[in-house]
């Protein structure tokens, strides 16, 4: 490989590699945004009686919010993948053998990190779905 080649791939790389460092910042911020909406939202509405009245509009709404953060979040995921995959044709013009982060990534086991990420937003999703049929059940039960 000449010069000129392994400097652009170098450069490229770390270049890259900041910004899966830019948009692996974002994942908790988005967990962090969809958890406080949705609790935000169900204290108004339990505390708030004039929230109460609209209960059949408002209980979908924290459901339909999770919803979308979840799909920011593949997003975000499908964001990091397209760039591992970049990253590992780098790396492979490099001729490093079994060596290089994503290589390394790509041939590890899935561990506790991707099956957090797998489970918190389906349960998020649940849970916001399951307290606003509670709440309508206990509307149309009052």
């Amino acid at each position: 490989m000449d010069e000129s080649r392994r400097q652009f791939l170098l450069s490229e790389y770390s270049a890259l590699r900041q910004e899966i460092l830019e948009t692996l910042k974002e994942l908790p911020s988005n967990e962090k945004l969809g958890m406080v909406f949705s609790g935000a939202f169900w204290a108004w509405v339990l505390t708030k009686p004039e929230g109460r009245h609209y209960i059949f509009v408002t209980a979908w709404i924290p459901g339909a919010l999770s919803i979308l953060f979840a799909l920011r979040a593949k997003a975000f995921s499908k964001k990091l993948h397209d760039f591992h995959n970049y990253l590992v044709k780098i790396e492979s013009e490099f001729d490093l053998g079994k060596l290089g982060w994503e290589k390394h990534m790509e041939e590890r086991e899935e561990g506790w990190f991707e099956r957090y990420n797998k489970a918190f937003w389906p349960a998020l999703i649940f849970g916001n779905i399951a307290v606003g049929i509670v709440l309508l059940w206990m509307e149309k039960c009052a």
